[in-house]
């Protein structure tokens, strides 16, 4: 593209940035970023995003949070990206902060980011902490949001097959929702 002259749009970017992430090329992914600033290229939630998933996945997460913090719009893939490229690299405490904001900021959580909190959690010991943000799961019972926690719960199955506590919150909300018959199934 380069030779001939072809300015990249928005989407080969986010490409390209994407493939960095996934392969660990930090060198091109830095490049990437060089290249976006020099041409003065509008940094958009997606561009920003990108940049976050690529710099976390390559251990670079002050570079991350750089971009994050530069960030003028973020939506809920923004936040969620930076806390698991937080809880990933052990910097647990500033993930959980962040999810503070994100509710502050009164966006909400969805099953991935529930998962990012709870990585951190499980990371830093905080099993108080942990089960807190378990129970704010349980929200998902109280405003019978069955989707949420059945996607939550597939997460946590895979994280921590042993843990009977992951089925106990899926059939309470089964229950609580009015879905008897899933409840029992679930409590068997």
């Amino acid at each position: 593209m380069q030779t001939e002259q072809v300015k990249p749009n928005e989407v080969t970017l986010v490409s390209v940035l994407s493939a960095c992430a996934h392969l660990g090329a930090l060198e091109q992914g830095k490049w990437v970023h060089g290249y976006l600033k020099s041409n003065k290229v509008e940094l958009s939630v997606f561009l920003g995003t990108s940049l976050i998933d690529m710099y976390a996945k390559c251990g670079e997460v002050e570079l991350a949070l750089e971009v994050f913090n530069g960030m003028g719009v973020r939506n809920l893939l923004a936040w969620t990206t930076m806390i698991k490229g937080l809880a990933l690299h052990g910097g647990d405490i500033e993930a959980l902060s962040l999810f503070s904001d994100v509710e502050k900021a009164g966006i909400v959580p969805d099953d991935i980011t529930f998962i990012g909190v709870l990585c951190a959690c499980t990371h830093a010991g905080l099993v108080d902490q942990g089960r807190q943000f378990f129970d704010l799961m349980t929200g998902c019972r109280f405003h019978r949001n069955v989707e949420l926690a059945e996607d939550v719960v597939k997460h946590l199955i895979q994280l921590e097959p042993e843990n009977g506590g992951v089925y106990v919150l899926l059939a309470n909300v089964y229950a609580a929702s009015g879905r008897q018959e899933e409840a029992r199934k679930v409590r068997n």
